[in-house]
């Protein structure tokens, strides 16, 4: 998963230890280096497990929204996105930020 190669890259590996992903379409990151495996999930309408912290990244793909399973936060600036071949592939935002904006996943 692109999006947490960009996280990685942007914490330092002691922070990175607390981070949580949660995203709205299945994907496979392959081989984190400090983000635990055990702390990246899918993330589904019904679960009141995901925080909002500065710690915790929710993904949008951009194939989730087109299938009508995830709405998008407009109006939100993302952390950071996800390009391939010149097309957005997904957008990924802190949670707190999205909490702040008045975003509940």
């Amino acid at each position: 998963m692109l999006a947490g190669r960009i996280i990685e890259a942007s914490c330092a590996p002691e922070k990175c230890a607390s981070i949580r992903s949660q995203s709205s379409y299945p994907g496979i990151w392959l081989k984190p280096k400090f983000v635990s495996m055990g702390r990246v999930s899918i993330y589904t309408s019904d679960d009141s497990s995901f925080a909002y912290t500065e710690s915790d990244f929710f993904i949008i793909s951009c194939a989730s929204v087109l299938q009508n399973e995830t709405r998008f936060p407009d109006g939100i600036e993302p952390y950071a996105i996800v390009e391939f071949a010149g097309y957005v592939q997904a957008y990924f935002f802190r949670s707190d930020v999205l909490e702040e904006n008045g975003f509940r996943g």
